[in-house]
């Protein structure tokens, strides 16, 4: 087994903190002219942009390879309903400035978006079925 150096061990916290303050600056640039708008058309770019087919195909690939579960043809299907139905759940949200205001208690919700998301996903070892060891006697 080959041990890797430090410096080959931080590469990948390296790289992840890259993508983290890079996503936060680009965050930071688009909330100074946020808008409902704004957010809205962001969010129908994404949905779109995961729809499409080719990119559809090889998110439904890349989910498959990295998890080891599933298959390709039933992901495509599910990327596709699901970004339906968030798509048609969040139409009408309000999600960005004043949601609501009561002013018999001075409350004011405001929406803001609260900054990068991200996720570590799991990669199981896969199932093999144990080798036969046939022998004769």
């Amino acid at each position: 087994m080959k041990v890797r150096s430090r410096d080959e061990r931080a590469r990948p916290a390296c790289q992840l903190e890259d993508v983290i303050a890079r996503s936060r600056a680009a965050q930071a640039c688009y909330e100074a002219e946020g808008s409902q708008l704004r957010y809205d058309r962001a969010a129908q770019a994404v949905a779109w942009a995961i729809m499409e087919p080719a990119r559809n195909a090889a998110l439904a690939e890349l989910a498959v390879e990295t998890t080891g579960l599933g298959n390709v043809d039933d992901k495509i299907i599910k990327n596709h309903r699901k970004t339906l139905g968030l798509m048609r759940d969040i139409m009408d949200a309000v999600t960005y400035g004043v949601m609501s205001d009561d002013p018999e208690t001075g409350i004011t919700e405001i929406a803001r978006p609260l900054g990068v998301v991200g996720a570590i996903v799991h990669r199981p070892t896969r199932w093999r079925p144990p080798r036969t060891i046939s022998s004769t006697r």
